[in-house]
């Protein structure tokens, strides 16, 4: 009996030492990821050593001192979708389904980006067809909306069009986030859901490669899937495709 109950003790400790295995494995990998990133970012500008130069100017000190506030930023964001990214991951977060109106969340959604279109004079087109019913995590879902029209508005320069659309056929809805920016090229495109990815460089100051990978996640949990095409300089459309609920 005694022999069993070690035996058993030894598998258990095997088992922990797996699970603390994979744990440092995932750290290290992230650690790298970020790092990586960081020296992409350049994070570890000198703008702190800069501002306590006696012969600086106020305006130079508050030009620093605001790119200090935006790195901090971009930092900040960067540790919260991080630890997002590794509860999704983990399967650590799991969803709380309901059925509901997807249309109606869609507009919700969008208008929480009113300030940044109306900033930028970007055109919003809309054509929401009512009564698209899906089975998912309400919450889960506005990580991706917010997401999608975040990217659309962001790299849409002023006075183009970002344009949302959704629509259903016997078994599917369809969503799809359009606009008139940059585009990518096919390469990007192939990559863009991968974590830390950021294809344009030029760009790499408004993000931190993490959000279409979270979104991607987040699809997957709710059995769906997203698809992006895109064309260099003309703009991009991701549509996402979720299963439908029948009222």
């Amino acid at each position: 009996m005694f022999f069993r109950s070690a035996e058993a003790v030894k598998e258990k400790m095997g088992c922990v030492n797996i699970c603390i295995a994979l744990f440092t494995f995932i750290v290290l990998c992230n650690f790298i990821l970020f790092f990586s990133y960081a020296r992409q970012g350049n994070l570890n500008g000198n703008y702190g050593t800069l501002l306590q130069a006696n012969e600086m100017d106020n305006d130079t000190r508050i030009e620093y001192g605001k790119a200090i506030a935006e790195q901090t930023r971009r930092l900040s964001a960067l540790v919260t979708n991080i630890l997002k990214m590794n509860k999704l991951e983990n399967q650590q977060i799991y969803p709380n389904t309901e059925v509901y109106d997807i249309s109606e969340h869609l507009c919700e959604c969008m208008l929480e980006h009113e300030s940044v279109w109306e900033e930028k004079g970007i055109e919003i087109e809309t054509d929401i067809e009512e009564e698209l019913y899906v089975e998912a995590d309400k919450e889960l879902l506005s990580l991706v909306w917010n997401n999608l029209f975040s990217n659309a508005l962001k790299f849409t320069e002023a006075g183009g069009t970002v344009s949302l659309r959704s629509y259903g056929d016997e078994n599917y809805v369809y969503v799809e986030v359009m606009d008139t920016g940059c585009g990518m090229t096919p390469e990007t495109g192939a990559n863009i859901f991968k974590k830390f990815y950021q294809g344009d460089t030029s760009h790499s100051t408004k993000g931190n490669g993490l959000g279409l990978a979270l979104v991607k996640r987040v699809i997957d949990i709710c059995k769906g899937e997203i698809s992006v095409s895109s064309r260099l300089g003309e703009g991009s459309t991701f549509i996402v495709r979720l299963s439908r609920v029948k009222i």
